[in-house]
């Protein structure tokens, strides 16, 4: 059972947002690193 507050969903917003930048993050370097070779 998850009570649906304000306080929850804004945890949540802020942590599929972290979740999101992390991926792309790595995503960015990964690339970086491919085209120094």
């Amino acid at each position: 059972m998850f009570v649906q507050t304000e306080w929850d969903r804004g945890i949540f917003r802020l942590w599929t947002k972290g979740s999101a930048f992390c991926i792309y993050l790595k995503v960015f370097t990964d690339n970086i690193r491919e085209r120094k070779g």
